[in-house]
């Protein structure tokens, strides 16, 4: 791995010691998609548009030390609420705000802020695919994108190993400290050395946490699995707790698998399928994602800034796990969606 500019460097800086060439900079990059969908049973609204991703970056790096500024957009008003911003205006909220050091000759990586979760970070890293689908453990509310704390995580020589660890609030990036307690998390990423055209990794992760004002148990396990062949990806990821959302007697499972695939030939094809058991009643969610598309622009060699996607999702849930208790018509869904959307990154070296 050679980098000139480290200035949106992931926490989890997975380079070796020595193999990152440093250079003064500002960076700059933007992730945006747009969604048309169409939604049976038809429960009011089953056409609509939505902005599944809308994610802005911005960093500076100074000889390994620099500061890392994420926003990203969200609906002011909730759902099944009218009080928001200006209406119920999409607004850009801060996600991660960090200052970072960088020892490139040590592979050893500082962060103190609000800063991204372990867990959900390298999820998004190793699944590829965030514009289509948010990771499970999110989607239902049991882990934040990033809280207020520091990261320390360190790379091996040959990058056989990354561990990191986190000491933060536990509260989340949207709600302050609520209690004297402090979330200690680990992650270990094992990497096993291969040749050529094969890439497996392993990795371990478990949480020591609480929430809210009673510190009610908040901890989590989980381990993910995930090797690349070509053109081929495939990924599995388990995670459990031990109490959510301040209640401390569920004890919810989120397991996840996928397969994709990126052709030469700009083919993109995706397939995931999401178990949760709620801890809760014997409540359980499935969701079952395929999508594929083209990068775009057409006509260029990868890697593309653009993507157009066509894709189906189904959600099932049983009775008691429901979005609105007692509703048949929201304990199975379809939803078809066609899909542009746009990852792009810019650098500016810095003068001496």
């Amino acid at each position: 791995m050679n980098a000139s500019c480290l200035a949106l460097l992931s926490a989890f800086n997975t380079a070796a010691p020595g193999e990152v060439e440093t250079s003064d900079c500002v960076e700059v990059s933007l992730s945006a998609a747009g969604r048309l969908s169409r939604q049976s049973p038809n429960n009011g609204i089953p056409s609509f548009f939505s902005v599944p991703r809308g994610r802005l970056d911005m960093g500076i790096d100074i000889g390994g030390m620099g500061a890392h500024l994420r926003t990203a957009t969200v609906r002011s008003a909730t759902e099944g609420s009218y009080i928001g911003i200006d209406g119920e205006s999409v607004v850009l909220a801060v996600e991660v705000i960090q200052a970072r050091w960088t020892q490139t000759d040590w592979g050893l990586t500082l962060n103190a802020g609000m800063v991204e979760d372990l867990w959900v970070g390298t999820h998004n890293h190793a699944f590829g695919y965030r514009t289509l689908i948010e990771p499970l453990s999110q989607r239902n509310g049991w882990m934040g994108t990033s809280d207020l704390g520091t990261t320390v995580a360190w790379t091996s020589p040959k990058s056989i190993v990354t561990l990191a660890v986190q000491a933060a609030s536990g509260e989340g990036s949207r709600l302050r400290e609520r209690n004297d307690g402090l979330d200690t998390s680990g992650l270990l990423t094992f990497r096993l050395p291969t040749s050529g055209d094969l890439d497996v990794s392993a990795t371990g992760f478990a949480r020591d946490g609480s929430k809210g004002l009673l510190r009610a148990r908040n901890h989590r396990i989980g381990g993910r699995l995930d090797t690349r062949y070509k053109y081929l990806g495939l990924g599995f990821s388990h995670l459990k707790g031990l109490g959510y959302d301040g209640q401390i007697t569920p004890e919810p499972t989120a397991s996840s698998a996928w397969l994709s695939y990126q052709a030469p030939a700009n083919i993109d094809g995706l397939f995931r399928a999401d178990l949760s058991h709620w801890g809760t009643d014997g409540a359980t969610s499935k969701t079952f994602l395929t999508a594929i598309g083209t990068g775009l622009p057409l006509g260029r060699d990868r890697p593309l800034p653009g993507a157009l996607f066509l894709g189906w999702r189904h959600d099932r849930f049983s009775a008691s796990a429901a979005t609105l208790a007692g509703a048949d018509g929201f304990k199975k869904t379809d939803t078809l969606f066609i899909q542009l959307q746009f990852n792009g990154r810019g650098t500016s070296l810095l003068d001496n």
